[in-house]
């Protein structure tokens, strides 16, 4: 049997955004019943979210510039300790974006995974042409 978690933020309106970052909206469209469709209005970087390395890296590659391979891949939970301050988190994104190491941001409910088991992975992004990030649908999942 296949165990499967779910390590994503709900996306929302009046969900916590990072300062500077456009505020999230979700609002109604008027449309003709009985079709519904819904407006959206965000950062590439809300919620759980995935960054290209042109978020930091001038020049870096785009999110649609990875193959999809680059998003699904094993990988264990490694305890880190949380980084203090803008020139820590600034030092992080250049080492790892600059050598080309995707970073995925803000998963939640990673206290259903147990450290150093090996869990498959899923970060997929939106395919948004030439952007530095993009919110994903964050998965693990084993078999149990």
């Amino acid at each position: 049997m296949t165990e499967y978690f779910d390590l994503s933020h709900q996306i929302e309106n009046g969900m916590s955004y990072f300062p500077g970052d456009p505020e999230p909206r979700i609002e109604p469209v008027e449309s003709t019943p009985p079709w519904r469709v819904t407006q959206l209005h965000f950062g590439t970087h809300i919620g759980t979210h995935i960054d290209a390395a042109s978020h930091f890296i001038p020049h870096g590659k785009t999110i649609s510039q990875y193959p999809l391979e680059r998003f699904l891949l094993p990988g264990i939970v490694v305890p880190v300790h949380r980084l203090n301050d803008d020139e820590e988190t600034d030092h992080a994104h250049a080492e790892l974006l600059g050598n080309d190491i995707l970073i995925v941001e803000n998963l939640t409910r990673l206290h259903q995974l147990s450290p150093g088991v090996v869990y498959q992975c899923s970060f997929l992004p939106l395919p948004l042409s030439e952007l530095d990030g993009s919110p994903v649908r964050a998965i693990s999942w084993r078999n149990a």
